[in-house]
């Protein structure tokens, strides 16, 4: 199924067969849809989509409840700030998140996911839910620069590191009082 699902990878929501099975549901679409893929189905495409790239040929679980893109991608930063000229993974995020189209964000979206699972030591996961609810969000009007903004202020904040013998999925940051 994930062979399949990367196939779908920055594909438009309704274009892999393979697929619709997952993406275009009832429980996604509601009893007045539209014939184009609803907001909600398109953000199920791309999220399960990314998942699949990033989960490909890992045992890990590439999926943590709570860590946003931007939080994930701070991840890759470690405890070095943010620099000028932008570091690889700071031009990387700056242009995620200036994005003029969803279209263009989903192409950029793919290459941090390749980031995030390229990461040296260990892939960094992401919540792939919260991924999907960010990216309904964004299909809406004002949208777009309130996701934006999370994901900035997640990814410029410094996060403490975790001690060093708890598991990326077992770790929890208590410097962020909501949780993200």
């Amino acid at each position: 199924m994930l062979a399949r699902l990367r196939r779908g990878a920055g594909k438009p929501a309704d274009e892999v067969p393979d697929i619709l099975a997952l993406t275009v549901a009832a429980e996604l679409a509601g009893p007045d849809a539209p014939d184009a893929p609803t907001r909600q189905e398109t953000a199920a495409h791309h999220a399960l989509t990314l998942y699949a790239l990033h989960q490909q040929s890992r045992t890990k679980p590439m999926y943590r409840m709570g860590d946003s893109l931007g939080r994930a991608l701070r991840r890759l930063l470690g405890q070095n700030e943010p620099s000028l000229p932008p570091d690889p993974i700071t031009r990387r995020f700056q242009i995620l998140i200036t994005a003029d189209s969803f279209n263009e964000f989903v192409h950029h979206a793919r290459g941090a996911v390749q980031l995030l699972r390229g990461a040296q030591s260990n892939a960094i996961p992401l919540d792939y839910g919260r991924l999907a609810d960010e990216l309904v969000q964004w299909q809406t009007p004002g949208g777009a620069a309130h996701v934006r903004r999370k994901w900035a202020r997640d990814f410029y904040r410094q996060y403490r590191p975790a001690p060093a013998d708890t598991s990326p999925s077992d770790q929890t940051d208590d410097t962020d009082p909501e949780g993200n």
